[in-house]
């Protein structure tokens, strides 16, 4: 059974979109980028605020979102030291999950596809020391696939595409959050570059693959997404994309939805919907009402 979740800005209760909530939406907090948490009074209002909304609503967050942007924890001794910290705060506040990306993000030209299955082992073995230290946590982490590309072609954040990235997962409190945007727009591209030339081959997915991983899965991302970019193509691809205004076949997103809601278990769905004004959420109240006509 889905439980829908709409996100919001950790230090910014104008975000909360209290009508949804009404109507039994339940939240997920953001940080974007690591630089904030450098600064200790946002700390200080994270945790405010997380008191305020546990005093007004009750315990209706269920996940936070660790910064994506300077906030390497594999290679910054800060940025480790502030996943900690999200783990106490989320243990604190009786907050399950955290979404965690690999924060690995290269260049065109520093990347080297090649190295990706060293980088990912130094990953798991990150990881596993993680597990070992949020044993006996009510928390758990759930790492996010990535797109297979950035969003304007530039550069590459690809240690978790492929539901195989995941197969060596087999962790008691690390587990994974499936981002059907990002495999949206990877399912997409791979299939795009086999239409291309016969020159070109692409691993054959099937949509629906990310099933075989679903023990696994522990926390769901949803949007679709609009553009397609390839390297050096000067395109841009834009995220958050309220299904029906897509470029992938809405089709395969209900069908994900479906699938999802039979499983035998009770999981978190988190809308990361783009809007024009976050104190006003226009698109994010559009992509309910398309995934109840969904389901």
């Amino acid at each position: 059974m889905i439980i829908i979740q709409a996100p919001f800005l950790l230090t910014n209760l104008d975000q909360i979109p209290t009508d949804l909530i009404k109507t039994g939406i339940h939240l997920e907090g953001n940080i974007f980028d690591g630089n904030d948490l450098r600064d200790e009074t946002i700390w200080k209002r994270i945790s405010e605020n997380l008191n305020t909304i546990k005093h007004q609503y009750g315990e209706i967050i269920h996940s936070l979102h660790y910064p994506m942007n300077n906030a390497n924890y594999i290679s910054d001794p800060h940025a480790k030291d502030w996943l900690n910290r999200f783990v106490e705060i989320a243990h604190k506040f009786n907050i399950q999950t955290i979404v965690l990306h690999s924060n690995y993000f290269q260049s065109i030209d520093e990347f080297k596809v090649s190295k990706i299955k060293n980088i990912r082992d130094k990953y798991l073995t990150f990881f596993q020391y993680m597990n070992n230290d949020i044993k006996g946590s009510n928390v758990k982490i759930g790492v996010e696939n990535m797109p297979i590309i950035g969003d304007k072609g530039n550069d590459y954040d690809s240690i978790f595409v492929l539901p195989s990235d995941f197969e060596n997962f087999d962790f008691e409190n690390i587990g994974v959050t499936w981002d059907i945007g990002h495999w949206a727009y990877t399912h997409f591209i791979l299939s795009s570059l086999g239409n291309f030339s016969t020159a070109v081959t692409t691993q054959k997915l099937e949509f629906n693959e990310f099933t075989t991983i679903r023990k696994k899965i522990i926390h769901i991302h949803f949007s679709s997404f609009k553009g397609t970019t390839y390297p050096f193509s000067n395109s841009s691809c834009e995220e958050g994309i309220v299904p029906s205004d897509g470029t992938i076949d809405p089709i395969y997103l209900a069908n994900s939805i479906k699938e999802i809601n039979k499983w035998n278990k009770p999981i978190t769905m988190t809308l990361e919907i783009r809007e024009v004004d976050y104190n006003n959420r226009v698109n994010i109240g559009k992509t309910i009402e398309w995934i109840n006509n969904s389901i």
